[in-house]
């Protein structure tokens, strides 16, 4: 009789909820495109809630329109406004 190496099974196949038997894509939110200059308008309007003193709707505004879907240059417009806020924070 062979011996079967138990070792070499891939039990993730055996999950029902394993990201093996589905796609990852589906977890991703279906939005439009967003363009670096929405990103950077964005950016500006939390910039002066947060200026104002009202930190609640910096980030009421910030998590109500997240700029998902975005090209290459929004994705590093957002990157530089979070960056250049940690600095500041800290």
């Amino acid at each position: 009789m062979a011996t079967l190496n138990w070792r070499t099974i891939n039990i993730d196949l055996l999950d029902p909820e394993s990201p093996a038997n589905f796609s990852i894509a589906t977890l991703s939110p279906a939005a439009p495109p967003v363009s670096a200059s929405e990103v950077q308008s964005l950016s500006s309007q939390i910039k002066q809630l947060l200026r104002g003193g009202d930190s609640e709707g910096a980030l009421r505004g910030a998590l109500e329109s997240p700029p998902y879907g975005g090209d290459a240059a929004a994705k590093v417009s957002l990157g530089t406004y979070l960056s250049e806020n940690e600095a500041k924070s800290q």
